[in-house]
């Protein structure tokens, strides 16, 4: 009996060292071919591995200085951070309804009666609103709504027949009452799609006045969140404006919002939704502060936003002959030449940026967080530019800094 212990083991050894190999019996062509394919992609990565350290190799000899391997200094070393002992860190304390000054009261039902009781008792031109539902089951239907204001919250437990209070549709629904939430418009088009018997009525108005609270920041709040579209959780907004930490515990928070809930995930939800309010009004308080004055529409969520225009046609096998016959267009990034073959879509704007920002030295994690984007995306716009213009463009040092930082593929060469 010949097994193959020995040779997947020393494959497993290379990229996994957790997996363990059983024996196996080579009683077939397709065992072997199996076996030959183990072989052949170890080769591929020891010539990976092979690679990178000639390029490294290549480096340290340019600066000049005998490094061995194991000791090259990253391009981009982390600098350390220097704490001042006679400023202790201090951890915030988590958010609670019940630590608030004037604690709201806090209703949790199912019954559609019970709801309409209490929301009729919600006050203001302002409510918070937050939506959960259970997102790890086949039918992730939308299970709880929150509505609240500075008073009361209200968790309105949605029941398998998918009613929604008659209240709370009228709450959604009037366009004098702004809804604020963090990814409102997410959150109520997905209310819309999963009860679309109770939305798609062409005689009746739609949900209205969606107010995201992220744009209220970026308006009323530069200096803390300058211009952008990148959404500011609910979590950093409470630790910022009301100097609480939001618990967003997964277990909670990635739970079965269909069952029964219990103490701890009404905290939750309730929490969530009264936070929102209270970042609102903090908010209008700075405005004032500032005496800013600002019109509320450019804050409001559009549900039903215009289509992009489709393109109309393919281009003719003429412009496709005669894009070939131009050739590659010449682009100049960070000083260096680049050409884009003729076949290639050119780069986003923001892919481009990416991209010129690496090649001018920068660190990925550094032009994340100027553009409040997270680093995959930054990895991934590098990766496209670098696909779009070739490898093989790259100088010695860059393509090293590339596979080093930014390459999110399959090694390979």
């Amino acid at each position: 009996m010949v097994t193959a212990r020995p040779v997947i083991s020393a494959f497993f050894g290379c990229v996994k060292p957790t997996v363990r190999a059983r024996p196996m019996l080579l009683t077939s062509y397709q065992t072997v071919r199996s076996l030959w394919n183990i072989l052949h992609r170890k080769e591929e990565i020891d010539d990976y591995k092979h690679a990178l350290e000639i390029l490294k190799e290549e480096k340290a000899a340019s600066r000049g200085k005998a490094k061995t391997i194991s000791h090259v200094q990253p391009a981009f070393p982390r600098l350390p951070i220097i704490l001042d002992p006679t400023k202790p860190e201090e951890k915030l304390p988590f958010f609670h309804y019940q630590h608030c000054p004037c604690p709201p009261q806090v209703i949790y039902t199912s019954d559609s009666a019970e709801a309409n009781e209490h929301l009729s008792r919600l006050q203001g031109n302002v409510l918070g609103f937050d939506l959960e539902w259970p997102p790890f089951i086949l039918e992730n239907r939308a299970a709880m709504i929150q509505l609240c204001d500075e008073n009361l919250v209200v968790l309105i437990h949605i029941g398998k027949d998918g009613e929604i209070p008659s209240k709370a549709i009228e709450l959604l629904r009037d366009p004098k009452i702004n809804k604020v939430g963090v990814f409102i418009g997410g959150d109520m088009k997905k209310l819309i799609r999963d009860f679309p018997h109770l939305f798609d009525d062409p005689n009746l108005p739609k949900p209205a006045s969606i107010l995201e609270l992220s744009r209220l920041v970026r308006l009323v709040d530069p200096e803390w969140r300058g211009p952008g579209k990148r959404m500011i959780s609910l979590a950093e907004q409470c630790e910022h404006y009301l100097d609480k930490v939001l618990d967003k515990d997964d277990n909670l928070r990635k739970g079965n919002w269909a069952g029964e809930l219990d103490h701890a995930a009404i905290d939750y939800a309730a929490n969530d939704v009264y936070s929102s309010i209270l970042i609102y009004h903090k908010l209008i308080s700075i405005s004032k502060a500032k005496d800013l004055k600002f019109d509320h529409k450019p804050l409001l969520v559009d549900l039903d936003p215009p289509s992009k225009p489709k393109r109309d046609r393919f281009p003719t096998v003429q412009e496709i002959e005669a894009k070939r016959l131009a050739g590659p267009t010449k682009h100049i990034i960070a000083g260096e030449e680049f050409f884009l073959s003729w076949d290639r879509t050119k780069p986003t704007p923001a892919i481009m940026k990416a991209f010129e920002a690496f090649l001018s030295g920068r660190s990925i994690p550094e032009y994340a967080n100027e553009r409040g984007i997270k680093e995959i995306t930054v990895k991934m716009y590098i990766c496209e530019a670098v696909k779009a213009v070739g490898v093989n463009a790259l100088s010695a040092e860059d393509q090293y800094r590339f596979f080093e930082e930014a390459w999110i593929g399959r090694p390979r060469m």
